[in-house]
């Protein structure tokens, strides 16, 4: 067993343990008692018959260790369920969700996407102005944590049975702390602000990332369906949505002769598994907040961080070697196939050329070997094609090369 699979395991038992308090307190009284059955071993021997020695075993031993043990069982069961995609279809086969009253009109869905949308400006004023140097100020306030622990706790059994399939399906399943959006981006006075709070990953699986996906028994066929799913549950304004809502970031790396390079997923990952996708992508840490005043610059900061985990491309050594090195936003879009889950989209550009470039996808998310380069121009220009063996391209580097040529074409 890996030190990622403990981990995940240590996390997972501390999760379960958190939100049900009562098997802990009875396993640590179950263990108690045993303990003091065994302690008391001697008394075994003052026993008048065999059929009352054979009653004190049973009562302090046998059953003692059968509740400490069934409670270790009930902590870590391996279901037998797979995990399947909600059948939400349209007539014509495509997909479709349900968008609230109060985000309808606000929202489009970007070309060729029927799960994602951006914010609706038809000037192109919201994008340009997250791709220019205005800062978006932000409070931390744990505005909807409440309710984020209120769904879950109500919910907590069949959450539980869908933590627990995907903590045996994936071993890289670590709670880590998360960034997570608690309002829109909203604009008063020419000043745009948003609103933050702290969440966790598991917090984000059991809510933003079952809404498109139900668990089905292997034996039986019975369906189990998350109680917020994409059929009942619409998307709602982010300060509304009583979902986890952590940030989504990825990037896209152009080097200074033109060239963006992709790489493929592998098994490993919880979304996106063998597909193409950007450079670097993953999510917002809690920890990225740290000294930082500007929201821009910390969406900035952890897309070229995952960049460096997921690709050893290490910006601020290139910047420290006196290449120049500039990433900025360039898209914002929510994922309605995972409840609404709000995503950046960014761009690094390298002033070096391919030919001197070290990219090197690490092998905890992706396949080592499996990465593309094209050429901007010609790929827009549908001389080139983003093409890795038989691997598709994801809908997460769809929504980036759309933002990135809004982007070259506004620049």
């Amino acid at each position: 067993m890996s030190k990622v699979s403990v981990h995940s395991k240590f996390d997972y038992v501390k999760y379960i343990i958190q939100h049900d308090k009562f098997r802990l307190v009875a396993f640590i009284i179950d263990s108690f008692i045993l303990v003091i059955a065994i302690c008391k071993w001697r008394d075994l021997t003052d026993q008048p018959s065999l059929i009352a020695l054979f009653a004190l075993i049973l009562t302090d031993y046998v059953w003692q260790i059968y509740n400490v043990i069934s409670h270790l069982i009930d902590i870590l069961p391996k279901v037998n369920y797979e995990i399947a995609p909600t059948p939400i279809v349209t007539p014509n086969g495509k997909q479709k969700y349900i968008l609230s009253e109060n985000i309808k009109g606000k929202y489009v869905y970007i070309p060729d996407s029927s799960q994602y949308i951006t914010p609706k400006d038809e000037n192109g004023h919201f994008q340009a102005f997250l791709m220019n140097d205005e800062p978006i100020s932000f409070s931390t306030k744990n505005t909807n944590s409440r309710s984020v622990e209120a769904l879950i706790k109500a919910s907590w059994p069949i959450l539980q049975t869908f933590l627990n399939e995907k903590l045996y399906r994936t071993e890289n399943f670590t709670n880590d702390k998360k960034l997570c959006m608690a309002s829109e981006l909203t604009c008063s006075g020419n000043k745009w602000r948003v609103n933050l709070r702290k969440g966790c990953y598991y917090n984000h699986y059991v809510t933003n990332g079952i809404y498109n996906h139900y668990l089905v028994d292997n034996k039986t066929g019975t369906q189990f369906w998350s109680p917020y799913n994409a059929l009942h549950y619409p998307i709602m304004p982010l300060e509304n949505s009583i979902l986890s809502n952590h940030i989504g970031v990825s990037t896209i790396l152009v080097t200074s002769d033109d060239v963006i390079y992709t790489h493929v997923q592998n098994s490993a990952v919880a979304f996106n598994r063998k597909k193409i996708v950007p450079s670097g992508s993953g999510s917002v840490d809690y920890s990225d907040l740290a000294g930082h005043t500007d929201f821009k610059q910390i969406i900035i900061h952890s897309a070229e961080r995952e960049l460096k985990e997921e690709t050893m491309v290490d910006v601020d050594k290139l910047r420290q070697e006196g290449i120049q090195v500039n990433t900025r936003i360039i898209g914002f879009y929510r994922d309605l196939s995972r409840g609404g889950k709000p995503e950046f989209c960014c761009l690094t550009q390298i002033d070096q050329p391919s030919g001197e470039l070290s990219y090197a996808p690490q092998e905890d998310e992706q396949y080592t070997a499996l990465y593309s380069t094209v050429h901007i121009k010609e790929y827009f220009a549908g001389k080139e094609e983003i093409s890795i063996d038989d691997y598709i391209i994801s809908d997460t580097l769809k929504a980036n090369l759309y933002f990135l040529q809004k982007a070259l074409a506004d620049k």
